[in-house]
Parts: structure tokens; sequence; C-alpha cells
């Protein structure tokens, strides 16, 4: 029995797992997902602008009378892609299809709202991305004739950049799968990062911010509970004393230390800005230095996402 699914959101993917076919479960029922390819042998002069190909399984599949779209590359030679469209394959008695379908169809929302998230956490993909616009004036080669953008045309082209480090690795989709699967929940830090996240990506910068530090907090809080509980300390006393988030940095200072890399003053300085509504704007750069450190804080202090 085979199926279709369209992710609510693309993924970028390494050129490595394209073509690839991976094992999970869903709805308790194990599932073959096999990734669409990309095969420059076929069109070696069109570059990134060839679309992914199916799976081999799919390779006839069609929305009536239009070809699927499976996604495009993103980089050339490499081809990283995006990709959209999963398909599914799974074994089962015939007798045992629709039952089998119906488990699966049930649980498929949880499974790719776990699996997104994860994928997100993992490779940051579409969270440090700053927006620059430009008044030059363009030619372009369209279909071999020369074209010209003047200052003055109100034409708008948009180009997504990504960083190398954005793509899923063949060993990142495997884990996000069995996160999946495994039907467990993000830590509540990781929830609220990547709320963060998502503020940050509709231009919310404020708003990111303040969950970035909530997320921290509740790590530092997490680092605070487990020191007291080792030193048979009061938890009550030692919170009363420490409060603000600044304070609760100091503490981590006396516990443990920091490492040098992390600079929590930028956590704290960025974040005071705000609550304290200071009257400044909050830049996407500083919104992008201010999560960055409160990720390494996470991945210092709670590296497992759940």
């Amino acid at each position: 029995m085979n199926g279709l699914l369209k992710l609510p959101q693309s993924i970028i993917c390494n050129s490595e797992a394209l073509g690839q076919c991976f094992t999970t479960t869903i709805g308790g029922k194990l599932v073959e997902i096999h990734f669409p390819d990309y095969n420059i042998e076929r069109a070696p002069n069109i570059g990134i602008s060839n679309p992914l190909h199916p799976p081999v399984i799919a390779n006839t599949w069609r929305r009536g009378e239009e070809l699927l779209n499976w996604g495009y590359p993103v980089s050339y030679p490499q081809t990283d892609a995006v990709v959209s469209l999963f398909a599914l394959s799974i074994t089962c008695p015939k007798s045992e299809e629709h039952e089998t379908a119906q488990d699966i169809y049930c649980d498929i929302d949880r499974w790719t709202k776990a699996f997104i998230p994860y994928c997100i956490l993992e490779t940051k993909q579409g969270i440090h991305r700053s927006t620059i616009t430009s008044n030059r004036e363009i030619n372009l080669d369209l279909s071999g004739s020369n074209g010209y953008i003047s200052k003055s045309a109100t034409t708008t082209i948009c180009a997504h950049l990504y960083e190398d480090r954005e793509a899923l690795t063949i060993k990142q989709i495997e884990d996000a799968m069995a996160f999946a699967a495994s039907q467990q929940q993000l830590k509540i830090e990781y929830q609220m990062l990547l709320t963060s996240y998502f503020a940050k990506m509709n231009g919310q910068n404020n708003h990111a911010i303040m969950d970035a530090c909530s997320a921290i907090e509740i790590c530092l809080n997490n680092v605070i509970r487990q020191y007291a509980n080792n030193k048979g300390i009061n938890l009550k006393i030692l919170t009363s004393k420490y409060r603000t988030l600044g304070q609760k940095f100091e503490l981590l200072h006396w516990i443990n230390g920091v490492p040098s890399t992390i600079q929590t003053s930028i956590i704290t300085q960025i974040r005071n800005r705000v609550a304290h509504n200071d009257g400044t704007t909050i830049s996407d750069g500083e919104t992008d230095m201010l999560i960055c450190e409160v990720e390494k804080c996470l991945a210092q202090y709670s590296p497992q996402y759940y």
C-alpha cells in the first residue's frame, strides 16, 4: 500500500538524503518514507532550475494531468534541495489495508507536527536571515534575450539565501523521524525557543526576544533546582536571592561557571531593553544575536531536546 504526504512546511535536505528511503512509525504502523531525487545526468545543462524527480515508487503519479511538485534544488553542483512531498509505502495484508490507512491518517498530523519542529531545532532553517533590499539596476538573461529592469520598475525579485548547515543530513532526518515516532514531547524550553523562532520569522522581534529569554530562564531554573537538591539547599531561600535573569546568570557562574563562548550580557541587555520598553527599536541583527546566545546556553545546560 502506498501513499503521499504533503509536508505542512517544506524542508531543506542535504543532497545525500535525496533518493533515500527512511523507516519510521506512524499510528503504530511501520512506514517507509521515500524522498524525491535529483538526477543531474538527465539534464546536465539545466542546473538548479531542474525540479526534483519523484521516488521510484511514485514515478507515474499525477494529480489529474499535472505532475506533482516534489521540490527543487537550492544549490549547485551539490544540489541540496527543498523537499515538499514524501512517498509512503506500507507493507500489510490486503485485508488490513483499510484499518492500517485509518490508523496512519489519524496520527499523521501529530507526526508531522513533531517532525518539522525537530528539523528546525536541528538546522535553524529560515531562522537567522535578514532581509536585504536594493534599488540597483539589474540585467537578466531571459531565455537568451537580454532583459533590463530599471530603478523605477516595480518588479520585485526575492532571493532566498541559506547556509550549508541548514540542509538536513541523513542522521538528522533519522533522529527527527525517531522523535516523531516516539510520541514524546519537546522540553518546555525548546518549545519556547521554537515560539521565538516563529515570532522572529514573522518580524515580531520583541516577542521573539521575550520567548527566547523565557526558554533560557526555564533552563536556568532547572540547573539551579538540581544544584539545590544535590547540595541539600532550600530552593525557596536560594531563588529568593536570585530572582532576575541577570542574577540567575550570576548564580550560574558561581555554581559551575559559564563558557567564555556564551555572552550572557548580550541576553540580559537586549532583554532589559524590551522588558522595560526603553523606546529603542530592536533590530533583526540584535534579535539574532540574542537567540544565538540562548541557543548556546541551551546546548550547554539542556542539550537534549526531549
